[in-house]
């Protein structure tokens, strides 16, 4: 068994864009990426927007969704109680 060197917890936060408030009609959108918590739309007729996002506030990080323990290499360790 290899020995546990990192232990890593995972949090999730969330955003989100309101289509109705922000009149996109997603129906016209051609591709759409998403960075550092704004949306980058490319619609059909070759127009482009960006669009802040409705900021969620910070994650809960009461407890964290996963945790993870691996070893000096990054591979998952098992852990046996």
């Amino acid at each position: 068994m290899s020995k546990a060197k990192t232990l890593v917890a995972v949090y999730d936060a969330e955003l989100s864009w309101d289509l109705d408030d922000l009149k996109i009609n997603w129906d016209n959108v051609s591709e759409y990426y998403i960075k550092y918590g704004t949306l980058y739309i490319t619609y059909h007729n070759g127009s482009f927007e960006e669009y802040e996002s409705d900021f969620g506030g910070e994650p809960d990080y009461k407890w964290a969704n996963r945790e993870v323990l691996y070893d000096k290499n990054y591979r998952e360790v098992i852990w046996v109680v």
